[in-house]
């Protein structure tokens, strides 16, 4: 029972003191101003992308089989380049929860991380697959795991090989510039 305790105040110390010094300095947090017209622009090419990009994420879900569209898809945050030519960007998708053992369906959240690059052709945009939660019983319960693993956790998960696979959080405007987007 003592050590159980310990271990439990450890555990909260480690999460209420290390968490903190985890998010992004100030001085590197993401504040790209743009005007209503251009985030609106943004936003509808990025749910496009998105749509376009749903059918690959299927097949993820244990709970949906198959996995159903959303009834609804919330951009959370975007983050721009300068240039706004690059982003990081959180969504979170809702879904009608149908269960063989409930008799009433409820909603589910599922939030998701994504990055991407605009070209000639629009928006190139990946889904980032690291510290992805399945789904949420809440609105609320996925916005801290937003909070938690993208914004807080994100730069400093490790690869395989034991190298920081992001180095960056997805507020952080570095990002731009990491491991992230080499690939695109």
């Amino acid at each position: 029972m003592k050590v159980k305790f310990i271990v439990i105040f450890i555990t909260t110390i480690y999460l209420v003191v290390f968490t903190g010094c985890l998010k992004t300095p100030k001085k590197y947090q993401n504040h790209i101003e743009i005007s209503e017209e251009q985030n609106s622009r943004i936003q509808t090419e990025l749910y496009k992308a998105v749509e376009a990009i749903h059918d690959q994420t299927r097949g993820f879900s244990l709970v949906l089989k198959p996995r159903e569209k959303p009834l609804q898809i919330e951009f959370v945050e975007i983050f721009l380049d300068s240039s706004l030519s690059k982003t990081t960007f959180i969504i979170i998708e809702e879904f009608e929860y149908q269960s063989r053992s409930v008799e009433n369906d409820r909603l589910i959240y599922a939030p998701l991380a994504f990055y991407g690059v605009l070209d000639d052709n629009g928006w190139e945009i990946k889904m980032i697959k690291d510290l992805h939660l399945a789904y949420a019983s809440s609105r609320d319960k996925a916005q801290k795991h937003i909070d938690l693993a993208y914004l807080t956790q994100i730069a400093y998960y490790k690869d395989v090989n034991g190298d920081f696979k992001y180095r960056y959080n997805l507020d952080d405007v570095r990002i731009f510039n990491g491991p992230l987007f080499q690939d695109l």
